[in-house]
C-alpha cells in the first residue's frame, strides 16, 4: 500500500499542473471577455434607446409646430376668404352702381338735349330775348336761377377784386392798367353775367342797372325804371359796362341805400358778386374795425350783416338773388349771402367757370 502511494507520488508532474492553470486562466479570460462584450451591448442598447427618445420627442415637437403653422394658416385663410367675400360684395355695389350712374347720366344727356332744343326753338320764337349772347360756350340759360319780378335790379359789383379769382393775381391787377383790368378772367365772367339777366328780362317788367364799389352809380338816367322792350337802352347799357374799370373797395351798405330809394320799390334784386364788403360808413366805430391796410373776415360780415338788417327791415317785399363769384380767402361769404337770399325768398347760384 505504502509502496503504491510512493508509486503515485512518482508519477505525479509539474506539467501537469501548469496546464490546469493555463486552462483556468483561459476560461477566467473567457468569462471575462464575455462580460466586457455583454456590457458594451448594454451600453449600446441604452445610448439607442436615449436618441430613438430624443429623436421621438424632437420628431414630437416638430409635429406639434407644424400642427400650430397649419392653425395659424388656416385662420389667416378664413380671414382671407372673409376678406375676399367682403370685397367682392363692394365690388358688385359698385359695379350696380356705376352701372345706375351711367344710366342716369344717359338719361340726363337725354333730358338735356331734349331741353337744349326746346330752349333753342324758344329762343327763335320769343321775342323776350332781346340781345343776342354770341359763342358757343356760352350757355343762354341757368337751372335754378329764373329771372323774374315786375320791377327788376340789375346790381353789378365794380370793385377791385372783381378782375380775377386769386389774391396774388389780384393784386397784379391792382397795378395793372385799366386794359389789363377790363380783361381780367373774372371781370369778363360779370360782364357776359350782366348780359345774361339782361337777355332774360321778362316781358311787361322794367328794370334799373346799377353798379357799385366804394359808390353806386348809374349807367341809365337815375331813379327811372326802364321798360325791358326798350332794345336801345339795354343796347346802350351792354356797350357801358364793357368800358367799366373795376376799382375800389366794395360797400353794399351804400347799395342797399340807394335800392330803398327808388319809388315805385324794386320787386327783385339780382346781385353779381364776389363776396363780403370791405368798406361801411360805420366802420370806424368798432374799433377792430378801423380803417387799416387790409379787413378781416369778422369785420366784413360786421359791414354785411349791418348793410343786410337794414336791407330787411327798409325793402320787407323785396326778393333778393345774388350769383357768386369764386374769390380766394372770401370763405364766409357763400354762407352770409345764402342767408340774405334764404331770408327773402331769393335764391344763390355759385356758378362754374365756363358760366355763362
Amino acid at each position: 500500500m505504502l509502496r503504491r502511494n510512493k508509486e503515485s507520488r512518482r508519477n505525479f508532474s509539474p506539467l501537469n499542473l501548469s496546464f490546469l492553470d493555463i486552462m483556468s486562466c483561459g476560461l477566467g479570460a473567457v468569462v471575462l471577455i464575455f462580460l466586457l462584450i455583454k456590457h458594451n451591448v448594454d451600453l449600446k442598447d441604452s445610448d439607442i434607446e436615449n436618441n430613438i427618445l430624443k429623436d421621438t420627442i424632437a420628431l414630437n415637437q416638430v409635429s406639434e409646430g407644424l400642427n400650430n403653422e397649419k392653425n395659424i394658416l388656416g385662420e389667416n385663410l378664413i380671414n382671407n376668404l372673409s376678406e375676399i367675400n367682403i370685397l367682392k360684395t363692394e365690388i358688385e355695389k359698385i359695379i350696380e352702381e356705376t352701372a345706375k350712374l351711367k344710366k342716369q347720366n344717359n338719361t340726363t344727356k337725354s333730358y338735356n338735349s331734349d331741353l337744349e332744343i326746346e330752349i333753342k326753338n324758344k329762343k327763335e320764337q320769343s321775342t323776350d330775348n332781346i340781345i343776342e349772347l354770341k359763342g358757343q360756350s356760352y350757355r343762354n340759360y341757368l337751372t335754378g336761377m329764373p329771372v323774374k319780378g315786375k320791377r327788376i335790379i340789375i346790381a353789378l359789383d365794380a370793385s377791385a377784386s372783381m378782375t380775377e379769382e386769386k389774391l396774388i393775381d389780384i393784386i397784379r391787377a391792382k397795378i395793372g392798367s385799366d386794359n389789363e383790368k377790363i380783361n381780367g378772367e373774372k371781370w369778363q365772367r360779370a360782364i357776359r353775367a350782366s348780359s345774361w339777366f339782361l337777355a332774360r328780362l321778362p316781358q311787361d317788367s322794367s328794370f334799373q342797372f346799377l353798379i357799385y364799389n366804394d359808390k353806386v352809380s348809374y349807367i341809365t338816367p337815375k331813379k327811372i325804371w326802364h321798360l325791358s322792350s326798350d332794345i336801345e337802352v339795354i343796347s346802350n347799357l351792354i356797350s357801358s359796362i364793357n368800358e367799366l374799370v373795376p376799382k375800389n373797395g366794395t360797400n353794399i351798405g351804400n347799395l342797399f341805400k340807394e335800392i330803398n330809394q327808388l319809388n315805385p320799390p324794386a320787386t327783385d334784386i339780382y346781385l353779381i358778386t364776389d363776396g363780403l364788403p370791405t368798406i361801411s360808413k360805420n366802420s370806424n366805430n368798432n374799433e377792430r374795425c378801423k380803417r387799416k391796410n387790409t379787413v378781416s373776415t369778422y369785420c366784413r360780415e360786421i359791414y354785411f350783416n349791418r348793410a343786410k338788417k337794414d336791407f330787411l327791415k327798409n325793402s320787407p317785399n323785396t326778393t333778393f338773388n345774388s350769383i357768386l363769384l369764386p374769390m380766394e380767402g372770401d370763405n364766409t361769404a357763400f354762407y352770409n349771402f345764402w342767408n340774405l337770399s334764404m331770408s327773402s325768398g331769393g335764391v344763390i347760384l355759385s356758378p362754374s367757370k365756363d358760366w355763362p
